[in-house]
């Protein structure tokens, strides 16, 4: 019985890096208040899938500022936009409501996904929209 090889599916390099851009929305880190900790480690995470972003961009709570920063980030020529805080249940946390008007394709597994691994981290994750 011959053995059969192992083929591992994965993504394929991209010719060239992608530009993306990583927006941290956070009252508190606005204010000094709190470092962003998720904004930079989105930016290295990318950087290993060859998603290039200079720099997080780090914005208030609240619409106008999320949307603002994604228009900036597209017009920019991002081609990939996380966006990372703002998703929680208080009256500020409105990253969703923010992004939603904006989306072509909501990919609504990579959600679930996120939500998922969070879960592993803390039961709060629950929560997150």
């Amino acid at each position: 019985m011959s053995e059969t090889p192992i083929v591992q599916k994965g993504l394929a390099a991209l010719p060239e890096p992608v530009k993306g851009a990583v927006i941290t929305v956070s009252d508190r880190c606005v204010s000094g208040e709190r470092e962003d900790l998720s904004g930079p480690l989105a930016q290295r995470l990318l950087a290993e899938h060859d998603v290039v972003v200079e720099k997080v961009d780090l914005v208030p709570d609240g619409v106008e500022p999320v949307r603002e920063a994604i228009r900036r980030a597209v017009a920019g020529g991002a081609r990939v936009v996380l966006t990372t805080g703002g998703t929680g249940v208080t009256p500020r946390d409105l990253t969703p409501e923010a992004t939603a008007p904006l989306l072509e394709t909501r990919i609504e597994g990579i959600e679930a996904q996120i939500r998922a691994h969070g879960l592993t981290k803390t039961p709060l994750a629950g929560l997150s929209r």
